[in-house]
């Protein structure tokens, strides 16, 4: 790296490169950072910098300084902890903060221990070595009197000297490993040391071997066993993965092929690939399991395109009735449909749009156009019915005499005055005029059809009058009319016009029929009749008496009402 020079300080060159990034050069170590080194950083920096190094003071009253970094002591003080601990210095007062009480704290026992066993350590102590050879070493050193007491000494020895053997045993395994490692490769690299082949015979190619050495005649013979369990391992390992890197390679041939698809069959696929060097590495079971394998993929992978596919068209289906739906709005918006439209006629009208045509697809799920047509007029039904309601209420409060002879147009303009009017749908218009000159034709033949029953009773009765009269044929009605005058029968024919009408017919004609027994099959039929209307009247009140019982339950059941104010009152 090469680049201008800047400023020197202590061990430490500033240099810049191309672009002007500083960079920082050790002439000591010949180390070169990006990053800035202590001698560079402001007063600022370095009063914010962490500092590894700790401050101590050994019972002897010495300072050392341990560093948690390298778990290292030394006596002198660092450069590195002085710069630090003179800029904070320098902040705390430039601050004004008040002088910090920078005693060390007391070394614990942990500490004391790795500072002794660095001691013993720095002075190539062994396992082996005695207690009485440790201390003729470091007896001299200062670092001796760490731990005040011998018994202390002798504890932290023993402690060392326990770990460095641990730590031995530990490096003695790696190494015979690597023994053990280096003499088997050297046996996989001897085409003679197979299974099969003795240890005595293996031997005889490889005696002279310097990889044989570390080991005892007596330990090479488990070793060679060792190797060949491993070996054998190893082999089916191989052969494992070069079965499944073939395996894989004939499925990615079959993924290759456009010409499998999931209703191939095995027998045709299978003298095809005879000749295909994948093919031919595995055994026919594995070939196989690899074409079914490949095959339910290609299933699953179909199954899923359906599945799919039949989202997609009750999605589309789905879009086309809305579609539909809208369509049927509009034709009912510009007068096209209407209540009483036929589904031919009005398929007759939109066969060319394509709302219609979509419904029609082969494809199409879901309701037919037809069905949709007819809920939809039973919506339109539903809301003419509501609204129905409004025009027999406007009907009852007008005083306007309505009859069928009375035209849309009178209709409509006898009805706007009504308040209620305006709520009134104006596309409904026409289909209330239709309904209620129904109505009023219905309530004019029940009108006619009640005058016609009341007018045939009088006259029965009065032909029972004339019966009970006993008039014969030759009577006459002057003599006859006098005696039942007074009856009711007699009065409730309105003209005498009528009567004189029923006494020559009686006398005529009837006569003879109730001598024959008319009369009696005419009264058990009207028996009968009142019977069954008095069935009907009772079938009436039952109903009407189920309907306020279930109104009174849902009241109950619902919560309870607030109190009513006075004047107002409750229908039921």
């Amino acid at each position: 790296m090469s680049g201008s020079v800047g400023l020197t300080k202590g061990d430490w060159t500033e240099y810049f490169t191309d672009d002007r990034k500083k960079y920082y050069h050790n002439k000591k170590t010949n180390s070169t950072t990006w990053d800035k080194p202590l001698e560079f950083k402001s007063t600022e920096e370095l009063a914010a910098t962490p500092c590894v190094w700790k401050e101590f003071t050994h019972d002897s009253g010495r300072k050392y300084y341990y560093n948690s970094s390298t778990k290292t002591s030394v006596w002198e003080e660092p450069t590195e902890y002085k710069l630090i601990r003179d800029a904070q210095e320098i902040m705390r007062q430039k601050n004004g903060e008040p002088e910090i009480d920078d005693k060390p704290a007391p070394m614990s026992e942990k500490q004391k221990n790795a500072i002794f066993h660095q001691l013993l350590e720095s002075k190539l102590v062994t396992s082996t070595w005695t207690w009485d050879m440790a201390m003729r070493a470091i007896i001299n050193d200062e670092r001796y009197g760490i731990l005040p007491s011998l018994s202390e000494k002798k504890a932290s020895f023993t402690e060392y000297v326990t770990n460095r053997k641990n730590h031995e045993r530990e490096e003695q395994r790696k190494k015979t490993e690597r023994q053990k490692e280096a003499l088997f490769d050297m046996l996989r690299n001897c085409e003679h040391a197979r299974p099969g082949a003795s240890w005595r015979k293996v031997l005889s190619f490889i005696e002279f071997d310097p990889r044989l050495n570390p080991f005892t005649p007596q330990e090479l013979p488990g070793l060679y066993d060792d190797f060949l369990y491993i070996w054998e391992r190893e082999q089916k390992e191989q052969a494992a993965q070069a079965r499944k890197e073939n395996m894989q390679k004939l499925l990615s041939t079959f993924q290759a092929d456009k010409t499998i698809t999931w209703e191939s069959v095995w027998r045709q696929v299978k003298a095809e690939y005879e000749t295909n060097a994948a093919y031919q590495a595995l055994d026919k079971n594995d070939r196989l399991t690899v074409f079914q394998d490949y095959m339910r993929d290609l299933e699953r992978d179909e199954e899923n395109r359906k599945r799919a596919e039949q989202t997609n068209n009750r999605v589309r289906s789905r879009k086309n009735r809305e579609a539909f739906r809208r369509l049927l709005l509009e034709c009912y918006q510009d007068g096209r449909l209407g209540l009483h439209t036929k589904w031919k006629d009005f398929q007759e009208s939109i066969k060319s749009d394509e709302r219609y045509l979509h419904m029609v697809e082969p494809t199409q799920t879901g309701s037919l156009p037809s069905e949709l047509f007819g809920d939809f007029l039973d919506e339109l039904e539903e809301t003419f019915m509501k609204e129905r309601k409004k025009i027999k209420e406007i009907v009852q409060e007008l005083p306007v005499e309505f009859s069928v002879k009375m035209s849309e147009a009178d209709f409509l303009a006898a009805i706007s005055r009504h308040q209620l009017y305006q709520s009134l749908n104006p596309r409904f218009h026409s289909a209330f005029y239709l309904d209620f000159m129904d109505h009023l034709a219905e309530e004019e033949k029940r009108r006619v059809k009640a005058i016609e029953s009341k007018k045939k009773h009088a006259e029965e009765r009065f032909l029972d009058l004339l019966y009970d009269a006993h008039v014969k044929p030759a009577t006459k009605w002057e003599e006859i009319r006098e005696t039942i005058s007074e009856k009711s029968a007699f009065q409730a024919i309105p003209t005498e016009e009528d009567r004189l009408r029923l006494f020559n017919d009686f006398v005529t004609v009837r006569h003879t029929e109730y001598e024959g027994g008319d009369r009696e099959k005419r009264h058990k039929k009207e028996k009968k009749h009142k019977s069954h209307k008095r069935h009907r009247d009772d079938d009436r009140d039952r109903r009407r008496d189920d309907r306020k019982r279930r109104a009174s339950h849902d009241r109950r059941s619902s919560s309870p009402p607030a109190e009513m104010e006075e004047g107002e009152s409750r229908i039921e």
